[in-house]
């Protein structure tokens, strides 16, 4: 009877054990298995309470590995218990290897001092079975607690050890696993880091690791030198101050906020600064850095922040430039913005002082002061109607124009605008002829020529100590086989030659190369030569530059010659035919500014023409209905409140086609010559009027 009893808990024992083998089997991790251990004995110990505790080798403590009817606390404070012969039955237990039995919590001198913290869980008992590994070292262990005081009984015990034994092989072969997995991870390691070596020489921009503890950089890719000009190993061993040594003094500042900001504000997202940094071979570049924490200290503040560093100086350039445009563009609205009221008045001043100034002629007894007066007066209008003729033109506010203009005048004004602004130490050579040297084309455009070249030679000769600067116009006859390059005929050679600095060979040969500089970043565009030699050429001229370094440059710009004046009137057939001489026209001026339109009706009088003046462009109109034939030119001004000059023209030409009509303005943006031409205007000119642009207008009427 005995026997069958005892076999018959044998078989019990058995077919509860391949119960529970079957669900640690069927876990698919070490996690679940470990769970499925205490839960299977749970149900088979009433009132049981598993834990798996594993073994930390290296630290020598107990770290949980299963414990799924045990609270959330429960379970955190069996994290990294000691092993020791007083650290509790588990610890014990793994000290000792072998079980260890604690009948009350509350009295067992190893829960000394954690008993009233264990107790509050509800437990009193615990026994804890070390798991051991085939080569009998411990691994962990396995505890049942009770919530009553009490010790286990051998089919208690037994199945402890039988558990404790699949628990052994279920650690053993994670750990075998774990070892596997970690020698592919290194394996797959080494070759992401070949991967990733093979990125960081591909990547253009630079990517560092920086601590914000050591202040210096501690990791840095091979780009630093593509970049930067500094090899990888300088860097590294740099310190910080020569690391900042390197940054633009008026970024450093900025700089060294940036890198502090990461203390004062530790959770901040990818942070952004700009500054300029030297390049080992000269010169600055723009970085624009972007960064973010790589790794913390135990404070939990940043320690490490992992950063790119990326080129920007062509983009900055392109910025420069395009506010260069905005300007421009603005100073063309402000300019436009003035120009009609301002050659409005440059009409009455101009044309006002040419009538005193013929009147002054008659009068023999004037003295010869007044008569300089008023010759200055007609001088500084005509200057200033160039100027706003200028700045219109360089700010794209009008097209250039082509016309008959002096090339000694037009470098004379430069020179006068160059010397407003140069330097108190430098000395001018300036050497003109007194022919006009005339050319066909526009006279802002040379003027702009002149400025480039003189403001090159200024920059060039800063650091000489005897500056000076030659400024040569001459004109020359070239002959037949004379020249390789010009052809025979009279030319203006104009010198521009300074003792400065001078070029190398390299730079000389890209002297003309849109955006090429030797000037440091911010002091010039690389725009200045080209654009020289491109509105020389469009004269049909050519520019030569000889430099050296150390002995100065010269510049010598040819341009094709007019006929003078001189040959242009011996060429001209004499007017001996009375029906060749100049008609005497009634002529309506239509404007509304009442002494413009007196000025214009002195100009037109002083040429022999019958004027009447309005001020009132309807008024103007009414005129024509009454009388289609009462004029014979039409001399309007386009900006008038109520009726524009051109609605005005269409509206006359529509009553009596085929009559002229002189359009004229002091600035029209949105009006014209194509516009003019396209409505039948016959003339489209600007204010303030050149009399001999205007005699030749009418001449030119049918």
């Amino acid at each position: 009877m005995p026997t069958s009893t005892s076999s018959a808990t044998a078989n019990v024992q058995a077919d509860e054990l391949r119960a529970l083998l079957g669900a640690v089997i069927a876990s698919p991790s070490l996690q679940g298995s470990l769970d499925a251990i205490c839960r299977g004995v749970e149900a088979l110990v009433p009132g049981a309470r598993c834990t798996v505790l594993l073994l930390d080798a290296e630290r020598r403590t107990l770290s949980p590995g299963a414990a799924p009817s045990m609270p959330t606390e429960f379970v955190r404070l069996t994290e990294n218990i000691p092993i020791g012969p007083l650290s509790g039955s588990c610890g014990s237990a793994a000290h000792l290897g072998h079980v260890v039995i604690a009948e009350d919590i509350a009295t067992d001198p190893r829960w000394k001092g954690a008993a009233e913290t264990i107790m509050a869980f509800g437990l009193r008992s615990c026994w804890s079975m070390p798991i051991l590994a085939l080569d009998t070292t411990v691994v962990g262990t396995f505890a049942i607690y009770h919530a009553a005081p009490g010790t286990p009984t051998d089919r208690e015990l037994q199945l402890m050890e039988d558990v404790s034994r699949v628990a052994s092989l279920l650690i053993g072969g994670a750990r075998t696993e774990r070892a596997a997995a970690a020698e592919s991870a290194l394996h797959d390691a080494m070759e992401s880091r070949r991967f990733i070596d093979r990125i960081m020489q591909a990547i253009p921009d630079i990517v560092y690791t920086f601590d914000l503890e050591e202040n210096r950089i501690t990791f840095i890719t091979p780009s630093c030198e593509r970049v930067l000009g500094h090899p990888v190993a300088e860097v590294m061993s740099m310190t910080s101050r020569a690391w900042t040594g390197l940054v633009h003094p008026d970024d450093l500042d900025g700089l060294l906020s940036h890198t502090a900001g990461w203390r004062e504000h530790p959770d901040p997202p990818v942070r952004s600064v700009q500054y300029r940094i030297a390049h080992r071979a000269g010169g600055w570049r723009w970085m624009a850095q972007r960064s973010l924490v790589l790794a913390r200290n135990a404070a939990g503040q940043p320690a490490t922040t992992l950063g790119v560093l990326q080129d920007i100086t062509e983009s900055r350039i392109r910025e420069q430039r395009l506010r260069q445009a905005e300007r421009m563009e603005a100073l063309g609205r402000l300019a436009g913005g003035i120009a009609h009221d301002f050659n409005n008045l440059l009409t009455v001043i101009l044309h006002s002082a040419e009538s005193v100034n013929d009147a002054l002629s008659v009068e023999h007894h004037i003295d010869r002061a007044t008569r300089e007066a008023s010759a200055d007066v007609i001088a500084a209008a005509t200057r200033a109607r160039d100027l706003v003729h200028r700045i219109l033109t360089f700010s794209r506010m009008r097209d250039a124009v082509r016309e008959r203009f002096s090339l000694t005048d037009v470098v004379a004004e430069a020179v006068r605008f160059f010397e407003a602004s140069k330097p108190s130490t430098l000395e001018l050579d300036v050497q003109l002829p007194d022919e006009r040297c005339e050319l066909e084309g526009d006279p802002s455009q040379f003027q702009q020529v002149v400025l480039n070249l003189c403001a090159n030679a200024e920059y060039a000769m800063r650091s000489a100590r005897d500056a000076n600067l030659e400024i040569w116009l001459t004109p020359e006859l070239i002959t037949a086989g004379e020249s390789s390059t010009l052809t025979p005929g009279r030319w203006a050679h104009l010198v521009v030659r300074d003792n400065g600095s001078g070029m190398s060979e390299e730079a000389l040969a890209r002297v003309f190369e849109p955006f090429f500089t030797t000037k440091p970043q911010g002091d010039g565009t690389g725009l200045g030569m080209a654009v020289t030699l491109g509105i020389v050429q469009a004269h049909g001229g050519q520019v030569q530059v000889h430099s050296q370094l150390g002995r100065g440059t010269e510049v010598d710009v040819w341009v094709p010659l007019l006929e003078s004046d001189a040959e242009r009137l011996t060429s001209r057939p004499t007017l001996v035919d009375g029906a060749l001489a100049p008609r005497t026209r009634r002529v309506l001026v239509v404007d509304d500014e009442p002494a413009v339109a007196r000025a214009l009706s002195r100009l037109l009088s002083s040429l022999g023409h019958h004027v009447v003046t309005t001020t009132d462009p309807e008024a103007a109109l009414q005129d024509i209905v009454r009388d289609p034939m009462a004029f014979d030119v039409i001399l309007t001004d386009q900006t008038m409140p109520g009726m524009t000059g051109d609605a005005l023209a269409r509206a006359v030409l529509s009553i009596r086609p085929g009559l002229p009509v002189v359009l004229c303005s002091g600035f029209s943006e949105h009006y014209q010559l194509d516009d003019a031409q396209r409505d039948g205007i016959h003339a489209f000119l600007t204010k303030p009027l050149d009399r001999e642009q205007v005699r030749s207008v009418f001449d030119e009427l049918p």
